[in-house]
């Protein structure tokens, strides 16, 4: 008798266990998703900082590029004034 009700817990007790196993399965490849979707997100908005900064690097390249234009213009200016004195 007591064996019986052994079997009967125990096949009652199976299909729990499954279920629980495939809970477990799809919970944790869920936290691999959102963890890859997490981390694609963090990459998508690195990305567009550095994009940001790119930009910003070559505006600023740009200007120093006009600085040293006026620059050297001014020096052209100034060495042509002394040479006609």
């Amino acid at each position: 008798m007591l064996r019986t009700i052994i079997q009967r817990q125990r096949s009652l007790i199976a299909p729990v266990r499954a279920a629980m196993q495939q809970t477990r399965q799809y919970t944790d490849k869920f936290d691999e998703r959102e963890t890859a979707f997490e981390n694609k997100y963090i990459r998508e908005q690195e990305m567009k900082k550095i994009k940001a900064l790119q930009d910003e690097l070559e505006k600023t390249k740009k200007q120093v590029g006009e600085l040293e234009a006026k620059i050297n213009e001014h020096h052209r200016e100034a060495a042509s004034k002394s040479q006609k004195k």
